[in-house]
């Protein structure tokens, strides 16, 4: 999603919706097989009964960590979905612009993501806290800065 969508509404924008949805098609196509070539199944090493494997759900930062993450990458992809409007519409941008800035987005938010799980690991409180305003303070900017013509 974060690299199709930009090709896919470039290739849309300069040959045709059809032609671009075949693509975004054969790429999903290709990256499905290469799930199941290429993922290594993990061996269980000892089988533990539902009732341990369930027994996580009763810690709070469990839901604390799947509300965070679910609203996070909500605010993310939320974006995303929008973005393309936003710099149309606001901006008054081209559309070959447009790809090329999604295509920035989808780059930085994978960059973001390996950033952001090492942080996450080192010191999650601190992480969880901080993202959603460094979020905020992105698209606070984008949108001033939108007006623009960025």
């Amino acid at each position: 999603m974060v690299l199709g969508v930009p090709v896919t509404s470039y290739i849309a924008s300069e040959v045709s919706f059809t032609i671009g949805m075949a693509f975004f098609t054969v790429v999903n196509a290709l990256v499905m097989v290469a799930t199941v070539l290429f993922v290594p199944s993990m061996p269980v090493k000892e089988r533990l009964p539902y009732g341990e494997q369930l027994g996580v759900l009763r810690k709070k930062v469990m839901w604390y960590s799947v509300i965070a993450v679910t609203l996070i990458n909500g605010a993310l992809f939320g974006f995303f979905s929008y973005m393309s409007d936003f710099l149309k519409t606001v901006t008054e941008v081209s559309y070959n612009v447009i790809s090329t800035m999604l295509l920035i987005y989808g780059l930085a938010n994978i960059v973001g993501n390996v950033v952001a799980g090492k942080q996450l690991a080192v010191n999650p409180i601190r992480s969880m806290v901080l993202i959603p305003f460094v979020l905020f303070a992105s698209y606070i900017c984008l949108y001033s800065l939108g007006g623009d013509g960025l």
